[in-house]
């Protein structure tokens, strides 16, 4: 019966990419791999013959730490106090790294400690997230993000708690201070708090300046518009913009060539350049000359320039700074975003659902500060999302953007923009704060699947589709983050906009949804696609093993055992090396990652290094499948088909969810299920027809050739 089902799987080297885009594991990555000497590795975990070694990235890890928290000391431009009390407790932790490296004979036992490694990996994260607060707390553009100075306090409090626990568990009684202690060191940092407190009262009062100047200009912008409708552009205006609220002219001298690179230069023809302003990294935007006199169209412009100016001093806003010229052209100067677009994020790298949410929420705290004062954006989508360094996400390219009242302005170029519009918009009816909720619940549905959407449909397919209540199919599992997530999407997508939620609902529960699922404590890592895109997570040939020799060194104290990132498990199996790659999938799967346990049943099941045990195989297929990871999902389902009383239920089951998710296998199989009524099913042509459609969509080649052979009634697009 499975094989009947299975099509042509035997094909593919790989049923989906699904599980790429599953969050990834780096544990000791971060950190390096201990050069031990040691060919053999036990359980997945390398076998350290020097027991001080594995320790010796983590000793460094602390020392680069505390080098940076003192720069960020020397660098503050406020908050020092706190950041002093940071960087003395900081030390303590670099002292005892000194002091253990020069008595390794001493604590030779401890070295030899499983807990005592462990709890130096955490020793190193809980550093980070000290690192990050003091960066944070230590510059304006950094304390800004907390709510007010009781914020502040709370979070240094946290900060120091984790501190103290691990050094507890590491018995660094030094790094635990006593009643008296905190009573001292909160007395010195109060007149920080204090002075937060002010200074967050002075930025509250400072955002309602930049609300009511924002609100004026768009007014302006719209009423110069009106005038050059009736008057034209070459009209004169009686009251021109006044020069303090123009953005400055940046003299081309103050924009230094920064070291050479490939990324010096992006977008078409290399029409953006980065350049150093004031020690800055910028990006240099080449535009037709700006011209500065009376008449209503330059007004209109250096009114619009205005307002960029000030979107930009929100932190989800990309920061303009003005205008210049290079290579005898004029430019406009905006902040440099390290990643480029959002798209070209997701397209580069492997995001986690953390970060993802973190993504969101800027942008739509972006989003928010534009609505509350009275702009709408008009191109929401990935591509005009900018990532920085740090991961923050910014709105960028407000060259549709006008006010709440102003008119919309003809479509241009539909086919860039029309995956994200409304259906409303498409009817021609008036762009509105609703609109611009259904194009974010658009570009949070391409977030979270790494694509645009529609990406096979054609500009009148796509508004014909829209308009009659078509929507994207959304690949999420089951789990909590992703059904509140695609309940949002659903929402945003309401073809009534008055169904549609509001921003204050939306903001709420994006906010619950961080707060709940995310940490700030934690840096966010991304990991490049360009390893794990090459790795084939079906690969159906065996080869014989080799196993190398065993170096036959006796370990004369106890065994502590290094587990290896996850992604060199997927790097060994792309290489054949399957002993290494299974006790790698191993290890992990010990310590309950559900893509391991994953990759662990399949090779239970396929005989790489192991034995086959095809029940072994089941029982981690299943625990990963109810783990949420899609490939495993459709691999328990085939499995179960091969033994005998199978439940009929659980195997469609979990075909549905690998399909719901977007496997194109699953797609076809379930497919074929309704359309020929196997598995005992009812058939539903239609059903059947849709699904076997979106796997050929796909690319599954059991599905194209269906189509072909049923004829073009199936094969013309959805």
């Amino acid at each position: 019966m499975a094989d009947s089902l299975r099509g042509n799987q035997q094909q593919n080297t790989s049923i989906d990419g699904t599980t790429r885009a599953m969050e990834r594991v780096h544990l000791s990555a971060e950190y390096g791999q201990p050069n031990t000497g040691l060919e053999v590795a036990t359980q997945g975990m390398e076998v350290v013959v020097n027991v001080i070694e594995p320790f010796l990235p983590l000793f460094a890890n602390v020392s680069k730490i505390a080098t940076d928290l003192t720069k960020i000391y020397d660098n503050a431009k406020c908050n020092r106090k706190i950041c002093a009390a940071l960087v003395d407790r900081v030390d303590i932790v670099e002292r005892a790294v000194k002091y253990l490296q020069r008595h390794k004979q001493k604590n030779e036992k401890n070295f030899s400690s499983q807990p005592y490694y462990d709890s130096w990996v955490r020793v190193c994260h809980v550093l980070d997230s000290i690192k990050d607060f003091a960066k944070n707390v230590t510059q304006q553009s950094g304390w800004r993000k907390y709510a007010n100075a009781n914020v502040v306090r709370e979070k240094f409090d946290n900060i120091v708690s984790e501190f103290e626990s691990v050094c507890g568990d590491l018995q660094l009684t030094m790094a635990i201070y006593s009643e008296e202690q905190r009573e001292q060191e909160y007395g010195d940092i109060k007149e920080d708090l204090d002075m937060i407190g002010k200074l967050m009262d002075e930025l509250r009062g400072d955002v309602n300046y930049i609300n009511d100047t924002l609100s004026t200009l768009s007014h302006n912008v719209e009423q110069l518009k009106m005038q050059i409708s009736k008057s034209g552009g070459n009209s004169h205006v009686s009251t021109p913009l006044n020069e303090v609220f123009k953005v400055q002219s940046i003299n081309y001298s103050d924009l230094k060539q920064p070291e050479s690179g490939k990324d010096n230069r992006r977008g078409e023809n290399g029409k953006i350049i980065r350049k150093i302003f004031h020690g800055v990294e910028v990006a240099c935007k080449r535009i037709p000359s700006v011209v500065d006199d009376d008449t209503t169209e330059a007004q209109k412009i250096q009114t619009e320039l205005a307002i960029l100016g000030l979107l930009g001093r929100c932190d989800h806003i990309i920061t303009f700074y003005g205008l210049s010229e290079v290579e005898k052209e004029s430019v406009m100067v905006f902040a440099w975003a390290t990643y480029g677009s959002l798209k070209s994020f997701y397209e580069k790298y492997s995001l986690d659902w953390h970060l993802k949410l973190k993504i969101t929420r800027d942008i739509f705290n972006g989003l928010f500060f534009i609505h509350s004062n009275n702009i709408l954006h008009h191109d929401v989508r990935c591509e005009n999302i900018l990532i920085t360094e740090n991961k923050i996400a910014k709105i960028s390219n407000f060259e549709m953007s006008r006010s709440v009242q102003g008119e919309s302005a003809p479509i241009r170029n539909l086919s860039d923009y029309i995956r994200w519009m409304s259906p409303e918009k498409m009817k021609g009816k008036r762009y509105s704060y609703y609109s611009e909720m259904f194009s974010f619940g658009m570009l949070l549905w391409e977030l979270c699947h790494e694509k645009i959407p529609y990406a096979n449909m054609s500009v009148p397919d796509i508004q014909d589709h829209v308009k009659n209540k078509g929507r994207e199919f959304i690949h999420l599992s089951e789990s909590q983050i992703h059904k509140e997530l695609t309940k949002l999407i659903r929402q945003a997508w309401q073809d009534d906009p008055d169904e549609r939620p509001s921003y204050v609902e939306v903001h709420t529960k994006l906010k619950d949804l961080y707060e709940n699922y995310t940490t700030n404590d934690i840096s966010p890592k991304v990991l490049s696609k360009i390893m794990s895109d090459n790795v084939s997570y079906f690969d159906l040939n065996c080869e014989d093993l080799r196993i190398p020799d065993s170096c036959g060194k006796k370990i004369d104290f106890p065994q502590l055992y290094v587990l290896k990132p996850f992604e060199d498990g997927l790097k060994s199996h792309k290489e054949r090396k399957y002993e290494d790659a299974w006790e790698c999938f191993d290890g992990h799967a010990n310590l309950g990652y559900n893509l391991a346990k994953y990759w662990k049943g399949y090779y239970l099941m396929s005989g790489y290094h192991v034995k086959k045990d095809v029940i072994e195989a089941l029982k981690f297929f299943k625990e990963a499948a109810d783990g949420g990871v899609t490939d495993a999902q459709l691999r328990y389902a085939f499995l179960l088909m091969d033994q005998k009383n199978y439940d009929v239920k659980v195997v469609l089951d979990y075909m549905t969810r690998a399909a719901n998710a977007g496997n194109a296998t699953a797609l076809y199989n379930l497919g074929d299920v309704y359309l020929n009524g196997k598995l005992g099913e009812q058939i539903d042509t239609k059903r059947g027809i849709e699904l076997i459609k979106l796997a050929a969509l796909k690319g599954q080649p059991s599905a194209n050739e269906d189509l072909n052979k049923i004829g073009n009634s199936m094969s013309g697009s959805n």
